[in-house]
């Protein structure tokens, strides 16, 4: 998948943009690591961003986007900043026009 990054200064915008509208749904996934190799690996990868103030993003389908918030940016998004309980983890913040509910 493709991936790029946002400013953490339109992530929130961009995101509550999105809702708004009422065709996009946003759900945060709390993200976790499975041994301590990833945790390293994926420190290293979500610093890059922190030190650029970037959001990672990529796109999973032309309909989902995925953006990894760490906890450097929950009080950038307003729109989901009560949904990150766990102050200490990051998030993946799915945006999709996928239908969500069950039948």
């Amino acid at each position: 998948p493709a991936k790029g990054r946002l400013r953490v200064e339109e992530f929130s915008k961009f995101l509550s943009d999105k809702v708004k509208g009422g065709r996009w749904f946003a759900v945060p996934l709390r993200f976790n690591t499975f041994s301590d190799l990833d945790a390293m690996e994926y420190k290293r990868f979500y610093k890059g961003y922190e030190g650029k103030k970037r959001i990672a993003m990529f796109a999973i389908s032309k309909e989902t986007k995925l953006f990894l918030v760490t906890p450097m940016f929950h009080k950038a998004v307003r729109h989901l900043r009560d949904s990150f309980t766990q102050k200490n983890s990051t998030y993946a913040v799915v945006l999709t026009k996928e239908n969500l509910r069950s039948t």
